[in-house]
């Protein structure tokens, strides 16, 4: 093989190499911010919903808090073991705060 084509070989797998890694290393950065940005809003929403003069919160309130859209409020509402309102639906509580009526226990 000339001293040529592999400087071809070695340059393109340095190039695979290099662009893998950093595909990789940028996907990681990214999955680890969002992760901290969760887990920073649970704590928020975790504040407001366990204050002693507010049992229930609004979703509107919820999201506008912590920055974030209704859909994502909901899912991290929902991963702290908080509910909907059945009467109120804009109205969010923690499970442990506000647990669910006995005729309207979901099944396990």
């Amino acid at each position: 093989m000339s001293t040529e084509l592999c400087a071809v070989v070695i340059g393109t797998v340095i190039g695979v190499i290099g662009s893998l890694a950093t595909t990789s290393l940028n996907h990681y950065l990214q999955s680890h911010r969002a992760d901290q940005r969760s887990e920073k809003r649970k704590k928020i929403l975790c504040k407001m919903l366990n204050d002693k003069d507010h049992k229930w919160r609004s979703i509107q309130q919820l999201s506008a808090a912590i920055g974030a859209d209704h859909q994502t409020t909901m899912d991290l509402l929902i991963e702290l073991d908080a509910r909907k309102s059945i009467t109120n639906k804009p109205m969010w509580a923690l499970i442990s705060h506000a647990p669910w009526p006995k005729e309207d226990q979901p099944e396990s």
